[in-house]
C-alpha cells in the first residue's frame, strides 16, 4: 500500500507545474522521506475516516436517543390515558353495582310486604274473621266491625315493621342514585328516577295509611289484609319499570360496548 502511494505521489509530482529545479529536488529526495510522507498521509486519511465515523455515530446515537425519548413520552401519555379510562370505568361499574344491589333489596322489601306470608302475618295480628266460613280463608269475605282497637294496633305494628326495611333502603337508594345519575344520559336518568319515584310513592302510601288509622272503625284497616288495589297496581308498574332499568344497568356493565 505504501509503495503504491509512493509511486502515485511521484507521478503526481512529475505532472505538477513546477520549475525544473524544484522537480529535480523533489525527485532526488531519499526513498525514506517518501515512505515517511506516505505513512503520514495514510495516518491522516485514517484519522479523518475515524473522525467522520465518530461524528456519524454520534449523530446516529443522538437521533436514536431522541426517537427513544419521543417513544417513551408517547407511551407515558398513553399509559396515563389508559389509567384514567380504567379509573373512570371502575368508578362507573362500582356506582352501577351499588345502585343495582340497593334497588334489588328495596324492591324485595315491597315484594315481601305484598306476599302471602306477610299478609298472613297481618291477618293473624288482626285476628281476622270471615262471613263465609265454607270459603277458603284466603278468599273469604272479611267480617267488618268486630275488631278491637288492640287488634288494629297489633296489625299496624306488624305492618309497619314489615315496611320499615323499605323505608330505610329508600334513603340509601336515593343517595346511590345521586352518584349513578352522573354516568347516565337524560333518557336513562328519567326512567331510573321515575322507578324510584314509584317505589317511594308506594312505601309512603303504605306508611301514611297505616299511621293514619286512629280508630277501630277506620275502613283503611282492611286495605292491609288480602292486599290488592291500589298497592298491587302500583307494584305492577314498578315491576315493568324495574325490567327497563335492569336492561339499562346491564348495558353499563359491558364496558367494551360503551365509550368511556
Amino acid at each position: 500500500m505504501i509503495q503504491y502511494l509512493e509511486i502515485e505521489f511521484l507521478r503526481m509530482i512529475s505532472h505538477l507545474t513546477l520549475s525544473q529545479g524544484m522537480k529535480e529536488f523533489l525527485l532526488k529526495l531519499p526513498v525514506g522521506f517518501w515512505t515517511l510522507m506516505s505513512g503520514v498521509l495514510t495516518a491522516c486519511v485514517a484519522l479523518a475516516t475515524l473522525i467522520v465515523t465518530q461524528v456519524m455515530n454520534k449523530k446516529t446515537q443522538a437521533t436514536q436517543l431522541k426517537h427513544q425519548e419521543q417513544m417513551t413520552a408517547t407511551q407515558l401519555i398513553h399509559q396515563k390515558e389508559m389509567a384514567y379510562i380504567q379509573y373512570f370505568l371502575d368508578k362507573r361499574t362500582s356506582a352501577v353495582l351499588d345502585f343495582q344491589k340497593t334497588l334489588e333489596e328495596t324492591k324485595a322489601g315491597l315484594v315481601y310486604f305484598l306476599s302471602e306470608p306477610a299478609d298472613l302475618e297481618r291477618r293473624r295480628a288482626l285476628d281476622i274473621q270471615y262471613i263465609n266460613d265454607e270459603t277458603p280463608r284466603w278468599k273469604g269475605i272479611i267480617r267488618p266491625g268486630v275488631y278491637s282497637w288492640n287488634d288494629c294496633e297489633n296489625l299496624k305494628e306488624v305492618a309497619l315493621n314489615q315496611i320499615k326495611p323499605v323505608e330505610e333502603k329508600i334513603i340509601e337508594l336515593k343517595t346511590s342514585l345521586n352518584i349513578l345519575i352522573i354516568y347516565l344520559n337524560d333518557d336513562e336518568a328519567g326512567v331510573v328516577e321515575y322507578l324510584l319515584d314509584r317505589i317511594d310513592y308506594l312505601q309512603y302510601f303504605i306508611v301514611g295509611n297505616l299511621k293514619g288509622i286512629k280508630t277501630r272503625d277506620d275502613d283503611n284497616i282492611y286495605m292491609f289484609v288480602h292486599a290488592n288495589e291500589p298497592m298491587v297496581v302500583t307494584m305492577q308498574e314498578i315491576n315493568m319499570l324495574h325490567k327497563e332499568v335492569r336492561h339499562i344497568l346491564k348495558n353499563y356493565l359491558y364496558i367494551h360496548k360503551l365509550e368511556a
